[in-house]
């Protein structure tokens, strides 16, 4: 089917001399127009397309830049600009040749006198005020005090000597030494010989009704530990023992108890009985020879507690004859009772000794 060109090129003619006589701000970059390929007919479009019997046509104000044309001849050289700006600066320079030296100036004048300095003075005694100088220090050498910094008098003193160091760890046991010279005789002493008895021995004696002694290791300081008796009030403790050769000549005896209390002022009142027989019987048996039928020593923990304390009673025999005759091998009866009416206080025993003096 043919489209009647004459008629579409009036057409777009026509369109396009109204596209170009709109004004600059009202008129589109371009215009599309559908046409009506039979008769002709135009209708401009903005949005869709056109329909299968049209044909479409955009028109534009500017068409595609034509090719460049020859160059034209040479113009009239034109008047002289005006001076631009200055450029930027441009960078340094290489630094050029050391210079010669110059002379030697002349000397300057004397400065001030500088201010004196401090110093630290010494002496074996303290300083007095007419020692230094303010800022000054000053040390006694035999008391290492150091004084300082004085003003206008001089202040108390600092030791620089540090606090008694901790006791160092025992040291090793040296060699043993050379044997010494023997000592100067000594006198003549008393003969003697005695008999201990421990904590134990005095707890497996004879013992009273409703005795509650006990042997216990008693703690003294920190870890000192000692085996004692604590000796119950109202008490006996009864002990029977063979006496040593040498003992049927002595003319006295001594007794003494070693205790201590957890207080201080507790009573410890006592009573002592010994005597000897020929068999192992207490001391009301018709063979006793009884040496101190009632020996009441009483003692008192003044000394403080936890102190030793000793309580003794010494008995003289009669002569060796009749009655009192003492044969070797007799045995000891010793048998002493705590006194407890009026003395309260716990009472530890570390032993007993009795000792037999022979002239």
């Amino acid at each position: 089917m043919l489209i009647n060109s004459t008629a579409i090129k009036l057409a777009l003619f026509s369109l396009f001399a109204t596209l170009l006589s709109l004004p600059t701000s009202q008129a589109a970059n371009e215009i599309t127009v559908c046409i009506v390929k039979k008769t002709g007919q135009m209708r401009q479009i903005t949005t869709g397309k056109c329909k299968k019997t049209e044909r479409k046509v955009v028109l534009s104000k500017q068409g595609p830049a034509g090719p460049q044309g020859p160059a034209g001849a040479q113009g009239a050289t034109g008047p002289a600009g005006a001076t631009g700006a200055t450029g930027a600066t441009g960078a340094t320079g290489a630094t050029g040749a050391t210079g010669t030296t110059g002379a030697t100036g002349a000397a300057g004048a004397a400065g001030a006198s500088g201010r004196n300095g401090n110093v630290i003075l010494s002496g074996a005694i303290d300083p007095t005020a007419s020692v230094g100088v303010a800022g000054d220090y000053y040390l006694n050498t035999v008391t290492k005090v150091l004084f300082g910094p004085k003003t206008t008098v001089w202040p108390t003193g600092i030791s620089l000597t540090g606090l008694t160091g901790l006791t160092g760890p025992t040291g090793l046991t040296g060699p043993a030494g050379a044997a010494g010279a023997a000592g100067a005789r000594g006198p003549a002493g008393t003969n003697s010989s005695m008999m201990w008895f421990t904590p134990q021995d005095l707890l497996a004696t004879t013992r009273g009704a409703g005795d509650t002694s006990t042997v216990l290791r008693y703690t003294l300081g920190t870890s000192d530990h000692v085996e004692v008796l604590e000796f119950a009030p109202d008490e006996v403790r009864t002990i029977t023992r063979a006496t040593p050769q040498g003992w049927s000549a002595a003319t006295s005896v001594t007794i003494r108890v070693y205790w201590f209390t957890e207080a201080a002022n507790v009573d410890f009142g006592m009573s002592l009985y010994h005597g000897y027989s020929r068999d192992n019987s207490d001391l009301t048996s018709t063979d006793n020879r009884t040496a101190c039928s009632s020996c009441e020593p009483s003692d008192t923990a003044t000394a403080g507690v936890k102190i030793l304390n000793v309580t003794s009673a010494t008995t003289t025999y009669p002569s060796n004859t009749g009655a009192f005759t003492r044969a070797e091998g007799d045995l000891l009866n010793l048998s002493f009772y705590r006194i407890a009416e009026g003395r309260p206080g716990r009472v530890f025993v570390l032993g007993v000794s009795v000792q037999a003096n022979i002239p």
